[in-house]
């Protein structure tokens, strides 16, 4: 009578690769009942025929992801129109072990009004050109103006500071143009007509500053002037 032969494993398998690329996975060997096969109805191989193992291949590239926007900023302007802006981060999650960054902008912007609008002061243009004289010879005037409207005060804006004419002397010479004298200065007094006792001091001015021409009138007014001058008492003989 023959006896039965309980089956016999023969040798683990080599590991198989890990099942992920990435991350953590499994890696399985397997084996046969083989070593001595189960005979005259023997019990089959005792286990199994498969083991596990954990593998570890690395950390999986991780892909940038936004937040959500922020709240929006203050307006750039205190008054009239200007721009507003909110932000948000590549950080939910953040891009790691090469995984790609967020594609997109992290910053926008957006235009913002406040009711009020901006004061604008008044700023001159340019002067203009000088006018003509105000004689057509002698001594006059010219003027010449500017404007507070480069740009004009507006919604409360300052009105320019200064004056918006100016004037200055002008000089028209024409032959035959009347020009009136003027005296000079008048001269150092002369001295005492005495070396003692009483004497008299003059002194003279001209007409000649300008002197009177083409009908001009004279200086008015006297050429000289005179004045009485003291000197020590003289001696008697």
């Amino acid at each position: 009578m023959l006896h039965p032969v309980t089956g016999a494993w023969g040798e683990w398998g080599s590991w198989m690769a890990c099942s992920i690329s990435c991350g953590t996975g499994y890696s399985a060997r397997y084996r046969i009942c083989d070593s001595s096969a189960p005979l005259f109805d023997g019990n089959d191989c005792f286990g199994s025929a498969r083991s596990y193992k954990q593998c570890n291949i690395g950390p999986c590239p991780i892909n940038g992801a936004w937040s959500e926007w922020s709240v929006w900023g203050t307006c750039s302007q205190t008054c009239d129109t200007g721009v507003k802006q909110r932000g948000r981060t590549c950080a939910n999650p953040s891009p790691a072990h090469g995984g790609q960054a967020c594609v997109g902008n992290s910053t926008d912007a957006a235009p913002c009004m406040i009711q009020e609008t901006c004061k604008v002061d008044g700023n001159w243009t340019l002067w203009s050109y000088w006018s003509t004289c105000s004689v057509s010879c002698g001594i006059g005037i010219t003027t010449r103006h500017r404007a507070c409207s480069n740009p004009s005060p507006t919604f409360g804006g300052k009105y320019c500071v200064g004056s918006n004419s100016e004037s200055s002397n002008c000089t028209e010479a024409s032959e035959g143009c009347p020009v009136d004298g003027r005296w000079t200065l008048w001269s150092f007094w002369t001295q005492c007509s005495v070396t003692c006792g009483t004497g008299i001091q003059t002194r003279h001015r001209a007409c000649a500053n300008p002197s009177p021409t083409f009908g001009g009138q004279n200086c008015k007014g006297t050429n000289h002037q005179t004045t009485s001058c003291t000197e020590p008492i003289c001696r008697s003989r």
